[in-house]
């Protein structure tokens, strides 16, 4: 399954916005949380609903995504992150991204070649919907569990026009982004009252 076409620009900067971009979307292709075993566990080492090891206080003032220690490291990608839910401190997202040095072929070769890694791994699995566009991918797994690659140009890196191009990768578990969402507000309405 190759395709070559445009790319969708998603900066590292909007990973956040992403992310709670597909919780708001995921949240009406379905009914309730579907619950059992799933295929799509987590990436790089982290398991979805796992406490990691190390949380920086940085993310438990700001919600911030935070590196990843550690992680078991795949070709292209140079770049781990993680997200947790406020309260119990469960992975619920993980992100990768590759340096931003490839041609917009270079980037499509490398989506293509993951893309085919992913679908050997889970396609087989019945559970499991997987999606190829001109410029992404997407496995989905029950309406509750993505993995979702694209490429994106980096703007402001002048040094070797057309050769600013990166792999992203966002994998997240639908019910843990709505507990951490929610954990949130009511962290940010509980801060309001004593201001």
């Amino acid at each position: 399954m190759s395709v070559k076409k445009k790319t969708v620009t998603i900066r590292p900067v909007q990973i956040e916005f992403i992310l709670l971009t597909l919780i708001l979307s995921l949240t009406g292709c379905g009914s309730e949380v579907e619950t059992g075993n799933y295929k799509l566990n987590g990436l790089f080492g982290y398991k979805f609903g796992d406490i990691p090891d190390f949380i920086p206080d940085s993310y438990l003032a700001d919600d911030q995504t935070f590196k990843a220690l550690d992680p078991q490291k795949e070709h292209p990608f140079t770049t781990y992150q993680i997200t947790v839910t406020p309260k119990a401190h469960k992975v619920y997202g993980v992100m990768a991204t590759s340096n931003n040095e490839f041609t917009l072929d270079e980037c499509m070769k490398e989506l293509n070649a993951f893309g085919n890694k992913l679908t050997e791994q889970y396609g087989q699995e019945k559970e499991i919907v997987i999606k190829a566009n001109d410029d992404s991918w997407m496995l989905r797994e029950k309406n509750s569990r993505t993995i979702s690659l694209a490429c994106s140009e980096e703007p402001g890196f002048e040094s070797s026009p057309g050769s600013n191009f990166q792999l992203s990768l966002v994998a997240q578990d639908k019910a843990l982004s709505m507990e951490a969402y929610q954990d949130w507000q009511k962290r940010q309405k509980s801060d309001e009252k004593f201001q």
